[in-house]
């Protein structure tokens, strides 16, 4: 999951500072991403992932906070 997390966010970097996408644009797909991780967490959405349920909050509240300009 950290893996991914990194990945992630070099991805939206890049994205950001080639100017393929705009900042706001990386803030609503990261608190987009952010409130999938949440429904997971409570079982509202299906999912193969074996996480816990608090690791997938903490993950969410970390892209919240990275979604802010």
């Amino acid at each position: 999951m950290l893996i991914m997390e990194e990945c992630w966010d070099a991805l939206v970097a890049a994205l950001v500072a080639s100017g393929a996408i705009p900042q706001n644009a990386a803030s609503v797909m990261l608190e987009h991403l952010a409130e999938r991780f949440i429904a997971h967490s409570e079982g509202s959405l299906d999912s193969c992932w074996q996480v816990a349920a608090a690791e997938l909050r903490d993950q969410a509240s970390r892209l919240r906070q990275r979604s802010v300009p």
